[in-house]
């Protein structure tokens, strides 16, 4: 597994779905009264401090995956290498885009990008919320705001795994 698929595992695996999402799960049963947990509250002011933080890692990430995972970066490792340097000035160029011709790398790319964007507002509508008054945090708008953070960050999540892990040839 190269460094993108590891950063990339990080985020979507480490954070988003066994934190995040699980977080905000916690939040949805203590709402409904079916479990008491008094850390949730904290964990979430937690978690919504550090959003900028991964919302960075995921913009870097989303915005990386052309350059890092194209077919081009083989070119730059044997057997591949060894190629005459006429063909290396050639070759790559037309392989880019033929990857980018059977695979919809572009759209992919976009959905991630639209997920990000909505997580992003979702996680700005909760911020109106006082995650340190639990009343507050209950009500109705509220809890509509940690409605749409779990949809939002469920399908970042998913763009996010439509990914390839690996370079695609």
């Amino acid at each position: 597994m190269d460094d993108w698929s590891f950063r990339k595992a990080a985020l979507n695996h480490d954070w988003l779905r066994n934190v995040l999402l699980v977080l905000l799960g916690a939040v949805r049963n203590v709402s409904k009264g079916n479990v008491m947990d008094s850390t949730v509250v904290g964990r979430l002011r937690k978690e919504m401090d550090q959003w900028g933080v991964h919302r960075i890692r995921a913009a870097e990430l989303i915005d990386s995956f052309e350059i890092e995972m194209s077919p081009v970066v083989l070119f730059s490792q044997p057997p591949l290498s060894n190629c005459d340097s006429k063909i290396i000035e050639l070759l790559p160029n037309i392989v880019h885009a033929n990857w980018l011709h059977r695979f919809p790398v572009h759209e992919w790319l976009a959905a991630s990008r639209e997920c990000l964007e909505q997580t992003d507002h979702a996680f700005n509508l909760l911020r109106e919320c006082d995650p340190q008054n639990v009343s507050d945090l209950l009500s109705p708008r509220c809890l509509e705001a940690l409605n749409q953070l779990t949809k939002a960050a469920g399908a970042l999540s998913d763009a996010l795994s439509r990914l390839p892990n690996r370079i695609l040839v």
